[in-house]
């Protein structure tokens, strides 16, 4: 069933190619690859615009996000590092004052920080939430004992300041891993977005190479499709022309007609013009037969008259040797006469 609606569909497709003129078809191929064109066009500005729109996203959302998540790690660090510094310059028993201003300008980073962190909670996909609550739960506790260590430490009491310090360390350790896996979520969504973007492209270059094969193959397949409607009865015409030309030709032949372009005009008029050169030929043949008729009955009353001439001829000479015997028969009764006469005039004398 299929394959006889589609045989119906290249029928009609092949009708409505017959029936457009030669210059029509010549233009429907430039006019096919114009549209395939611009069907690419509109392809590659949508392609190009879908590429934008992800890589917005990766730079004005996933790549902020991933720079916040670094620029939390590396001040958590920072305030973790000045803790440690702190202590060990209360351990050996130096000034203190430079390191607590630096040390109170990184708890307020802390404080920042999880401020950030707020935000980027709420931003965040749901089961990530988890590990923002993680990392917030834990910042607090690392906050509260490094206020330990350093209210132990401003006191001078190192004992106090050592015990707070392992708490603080235990803490932090927790704080770390749950920074780590912080740090792997933001790494999974710049994976996940590098991803998508690279699946976008790969989809726009198939589709985009695709629509690139396909209007090559449909430039290729009208070229030649007109290709063969426009020279196929030429071809008939030529062939026929030829055999009429080296005095072969049958004018029986006609040029089958299977469009109404120039072509098919051209095979019409081809075609009447051999139907009134067949119906001439036709008719000399008749004229030429009546005349052959003619000829002979000629020839046969030709001769039916040479014969009556020489009959007549006969018949003049035995009329013109009647006559000489009439014209001798005639003198010797003249002669007799003359006799007859001079015996009279004799006889009158002796009388």
């Amino acid at each position: 069933m299929a394959q006889a609606k589609n045989k119906a569909s290249s029928v009609h497709t092949g009708l409505k190619l017959n029936n457009m003129s030669i210059k029509r078809k010549m233009l429907l191929a430039p006019l096919i690859f114009s549209v395939n064109l611009l069907i690419l066009g509109i392809l590659f500005y949508f392609g190009m615009v879908k590429q934008s729109t992800v890589s917005d996203e990766i730079f004005s959302n996933t790549l902020p996000r991933f720079i916040q998540n670094k620029d939390v790690i590396f001040k958590t660090m920072s305030f973790q590092t000045a803790v440690f510094k702190a202590y060990n310059r209360a351990v050996a028993g130096k000034d203190l004052k430079e390191q607590m201003q630096f040390l109170s300008v990184q708890a307020q980073h802390m404080k920042d920080i999880q401020k950030t962190l707020e935000t980027l909670k709420k931003e965040a996909d749901p089961k990530d939430k988890n590990t923002y609550d993680l990392v917030i739960s834990n910042m607090d506790l690392t906050i509260e004992k490094a206020n330990l260590v350093t209210g132990a430490i401003q006191r001078g009491n190192i004992k106090d300041a050592d015990i707070a310090l392992d708490e603080f360390d235990t803490f932090n350790n927790t704080l770390n891993l749950n920074l780590g896996a912080l740090a792997g979520i933001q790494t999974r969504i710049v994976s996940e977005k590098r991803a998508a973007t690279d699946e976008a492209f790969q989809g726009f270059l198939f589709l985009f190479l695709f629509f690139v094969v396909v209007s090559v193959a449909a430039g290729w397949i009208i070229n030649i499709i007109i290709a063969r409607l426009t020279t196929k009865p030429i071809r008939q015409t030529i062939h026929i022309l030829k055999d009429i030309a080296e005095g072969e030709g049958d004018l029986t032949r006609k040029l089958t007609v299977e469009s109404r372009d120039e072509i098919g005009e051209m095979a019409k008029y081809f075609n009447d013009f051999i139907e009134k050169l067949r119906g001439l030929i036709g008719k000399s043949k008749t004229v030429a037969i009546e005349l052959a008729g003619a000829i002979e009955e000629m020839e046969v009353t030709t001769t039916s008259l040479s014969d009556n001439v020489r009959t007549q001829a006969a018949s003049s000479e035995q009329i013109s040797a009647s006559v000489d015997e009439v014209s001798a028969g005639t003198n010797s009764v003249s002669k007799n006469a003359d006799e007859q006469s001079d015996c009279m005039n004799v006889l009158t004398e002796e009388i």
